[in-house]
Formats: C-alpha cells, sequence, structure tokens
C-alpha cells in the first residue's frame, strides 16, 4: 500500500481541479494515493474527475458539512500513514 495520501477537499471546485490536479498528479506518481472528497457539489466536478481522471479515488458526501465533517467522517477512512490535506479555494 502507498505510505502517503494526497486529500483534495472539493466543493463545486472544477476549476480548481482542472488547473492543479494536474501538476499534484504529476509530482506525486507512484508516491502518493490521491483523493477528492466532495462536499455535495452541484457544479460538474464529479463528473469531470470520473471522466479525466479515473485514478483518482472520489469520496462523496450528500451535503456539504465542510472541512469538520472531512475530519470527522471521511479521514479515518484513509489507512495511510502519512496524510497531506489540500484546500484549493483557499487563498
Amino acid at each position: 500500500m502507498i505510505k502517503t495520501a494526497v486529500v483534495i477537499l472539493n466543493w463545486n471546485g472544477k476549476n480548481y481541479l482542472e488547473k492543479f490536479l494536474p501538476g499534484v498528479l504529476l509530482h506525486s506518481k507512484d508516491e502518493a494515493q490521491i483523493y477528492v472528497i466532495d462536499n455535495a457539489s452541484s457544479d460538474d466536478s464529479v463528473e469531470f474527475l470520473s471522466k479525466n481522471y479515473p485514478t483518482v479515488i472520489q469520496l462523496h458526501n450528500s451535503t456539504n458539512g465542510g472541512f469538520h465533517k472531512v475530519i470527522t467522517k471521511d479521514w479515518p477512512k484513509l489507512k495511510h500513514s502519512i496524510l497531506c490535506c489540500s484546500i484549493p479555494m483557499l487563498k
């Protein structure tokens, strides 16, 4: 199992995923498993990921519970030794 997970939190962030995900994948090749946790996006970011990045593991929340929900509900599902979190819409 790959030791490191890169976790990207997404809510209606297709434009961020289009811009930054290629670089994340390029620089983490064979070194990290990439996850996108989607918080009930209403844009087409989920479809975009499925179509263009099938190796990215997607976790879906039916509501946007924010960062707290991800930490308490989704984070424990990841069994990697190192977890790196990215929130692309924060500047």
